[in-house]
């Protein structure tokens, strides 16, 4: 229990805090802010995208072994499905905000046959308080993922300078011996001197 926690601390944090925010925040608060948090997310939309395109080309085929080259396909393809789920994430808060304020944050459905009026509008912020408070937590480790295409970037430029340093040592290696020295005709004999 402790180590999936662990792992998904994000995703405890943020049911948690939903459920609090929307047990005891008002939708009206929503209104003050809806403006800016949809910049936030909107800014973080448009940060998340250049790094998912960065990602994407970040891998070459120059100086890896398969088994390297695996091992990076497999590690850039996790930190795409984390892009992509931010990415998706902050669109939907951002949805989620523009609807509740379009209908006023008053989601109350009436059944006439039994004159019942059901408020979901405490569900509607439990589910927009989630989604947005993931998406913020998860900014958290947009620090992480870039750091780490700073490391795997540096690892295939080192893998290639490895590469050909050892290409270069082998050719001066094979210049070296193949080349034989010769000596002109008549090199070394003693001259008479008359």
């Amino acid at each position: 229990m402790l180590n999936l926690l662990k792992k998904q601390w994000d995703l405890c944090l943020a049911a948690i805090s939903a459920f609090i925010s929307a047990i005891f925040l008002a939708p009206n608060v929503l209104d003050l802010v809806t403006r800016e948090l949809i910049s936030f997310f909107s800014i973080q939309a448009a940060v998340v995208l250049p790094a998912m395109t960065l990602t994407s080309g970040i891998l070459r085929s120059d100086g890896l072994e398969y088994s390297q080259a695996k091992q990076f396909i497999r590690a850039l393809t996790q930190q795409m499905k984390f892009w992509s789920v931010l990415v998706f994430l902050d669109f939907l808060v951002i949805s989620l905000l523009i609807f509740g304020k379009a209908v006023s944050w008053s989601f109350l459905i009436i059944y006439a046959e039994k004159n019942v009026e059901y408020d979901l509008s405490i569900i509607y912020l439990f589910i927009l308080f989630f989604v947005g408070l993931l998406a913020f937590f998860r900014t958290i480790s947009i620090i992480k993922g870039v750091y780490s295409l700073f490391e795997l970037r540096s690892e295939l430029i080192l893998n290639e300078i490895r590469r050909k340093n050892r290409e270069r040592l082998r050719e001066d290696n094979e210049k070296a011996n193949s080349s034989s020295i010769s000596t002109p005709k008549n090199y070394g004999d003693v001259l008479d001197s008359e």
